[in-house]
């Protein structure tokens, strides 16, 4: 059959068969004009050669070389892809800082107070030290009476650590704390098991204390 282009005027002799039942989307060699090419109702099994105005025959395509068939257009889903992974990336860090809050915490302790405020709870890490054989008693210095505290820390972790900075914290009947300080503890680095003994004093300790709290207040 012959085809016409519809925008240069160029014509081609193609086969029917390759044009399908219904037809399908071709291109013109010369100015690459698209449309869609339907075959006809009654193709028949010769076709003669009829002769342009000009007295040009219609361009023969070869049997290697027919009128080029337009392609579909790809859907383009790269930039979309592209999104829908890094909002899995992010989806999946997201889950696995809840999953391992615990584990998060232990490395950034700062990190529990942003868990609490959107209601997830955290275990605190365990610490390195403990405190062992506490013992509080009243004597006076120059004339003034101090508390007296005693007791040692041990390193209950797997690994050689500094002796660390204790926390004093004085507490009235009711709980409330009414005073605070920190101490050094003088000591060689602690091995695993090892312990260092400790005293200290509290001067003039406020009269609403009743109780004394001793924590690490470095946990190395």
């Amino acid at each position: 059959m012959i085809v016409t282009c519809q925008a240069c005027s160029t014509r081609y002799l193609v086969d029917p068969r390759a044009l399908g039942s219904a037809g399908r989307t071709v291109r013109c060699a010369k100015c690459a004009h698209t449309w869609h090419q339907v075959p006809p109702t009654d193709s028949p099994r010769s076709i003669d050669l009829v002769l342009d105005d000009e007295g040009d025959p219609p361009r023969i395509i070869g049997s290697r070389s027919q009128l080029p068939i337009a392609a579909p257009r790809r859907k383009r889903f790269g930039g979309f892809a592209r999104l829908l992974l890094v909002l899995i990336l992010v989806l999946g860090a997201l889950v696995g800082a809840v999953a391992a809050r615990d584990q998060v915490v232990a490395f950034w302790p700062a990190a529990a107070a942003l868990y609490a405020e959107i209601g997830l709870r955290t275990t605190p890490p365990a610490s390195n030290f403990e405190i062992r054989k506490m013992a509080l008693s009243l004597d006076k210095e120059n004339g003034a009476q101090v508390v007296i505290v005693e007791g040692e820390i041990a390193n209950v972790s797997n690994a050689a650590r500094d002796v660390p900075k204790l926390r004093l914290i004085l507490k009235d009947k009711e709980g409330k704390e009414v005073d605070q300080s920190t101490i050094a503890v003088p000591g060689p680095r602690l091995l695993p098991g090892a312990s260092v003994p400790f005293r200290t004093s509290i001067p003039q300790p406020s009269t609403a204390a009743t109780s004394v709290v001793v924590m690490v207040a470095d946990d190395g």
